[in-house]
């Protein structure tokens, strides 16, 4: 009974943090860009005051193609781009979920109830979601890394997920102890290229190897010149380099056994 007890107390306490979420979510002001919350939802839900039952997941994405991209790419671009990344970070979440525009290149992922291995295959599909949002208009690679956590820690650590994106090469957790998992996009730009088939060309392959190997006969490598008069160097290259002299056309004709040079009537069989 006493177990009883305490998990419905637990229950009640994260029912009653996220009907706050929702109320807070349905509250709070719109980025007129993107279309998603501003951070005056998270100072409206998120009591500050310490710890509470409730374990959110919280997850930071850095798109760096945002950064500037009305003065970069102009405003309609900057305005398609904005919302091509709000559709991708907000698709795959749910009911009570929320997206939020911390800045101009730094979304916020706000998951009520998560545990680890959720919001782990929630990132993988916003990450999938950003990749196909990255093609057309505007043609920029709407990816970037993302730190990730499940805490029961108020406020939410979002400082510390800015913070393990900046070095993700090493461990990183909270302040309050909980891990931080930052899962990197290599080479975006690059990705995005190779994808989309744009970019700089490739630089041309060599041809040495690739050009036709010609046997020379041993006359000609002898004499320096062939049977009607054409030199070595041209043999060798297979690009003649001025047009064939008519003593030439005679004399490949002679190899046609089926042909007589001069005369229009076909050999009969002897």
């Amino acid at each position: 009974m006493q177990d009883a007890r305490e998990g419905s107390r637990v229950l009640r306490a994260q029912l009653v943090d996220a009907h706050a979420a929702v109320a807070a979510r349905s509250a709070a002001h719109v980025d007129p860009q993107s279309g998603l919350t501003t951070p005056e939802f998270l100072s409206r839900w998120a009591d500050n005051s310490g710890p509470t039952a409730l374990p959110v997941g919280v997850a930071l994405v850095d798109v760096e193609a945002l950064d500037g991209a009305e003065h970069r790419l102009g405003r309609r671009a900057a305005y398609h781009a904005a919302r091509r990344v709000a559709a991708a970070v907000s698709e795959p979440l749910g009911p009570v979920d929320a997206a939020v525009r911390l800045s101009e290149r730094a979304f916020a992922l706000i998951v009520p109830g998560a545990s680890s291995r959720h919001l782990a295959s929630l990132v993988d599909a916003v990450v999938e979601q950003l990749e196909l949002s990255s093609d057309g208009y505007p043609n920029v690679p709407l990816v970037g890394p993302i730190a990730w956590t499940v805490t029961l820690a108020r406020p939410l650590p979002l400082d510390d997920l800015h913070l393990a994106l900046g070095t993700p090469e090493q461990p990183a957790s909270t302040l309050a102890g909980d891990p931080i998992v930052v899962r990197e996009v290599p080479d975006p730009v690059g990705a995005h290229h190779r994808r989309n088939g744009t970019g700089p060309d490739p630089e041309p392959e060599p041809t040495t190897e690739r050009m036709p190997r010609i046997r020379i006969p041993e006359d000609v490598a002898r004499s320096g010149s062939g049977s009607d008069g054409a030199e070595v160097s041209e043999l060798v290259s297979g690009l003649p380099r001025r047009t064939p002299r008519p003593s030439a056309v005679r004399s490949a004709a002679l190899f046609r056994p089926s042909a007589v040079v001069g005369d229009e009537t076909p050999p009969t069989a002897s």
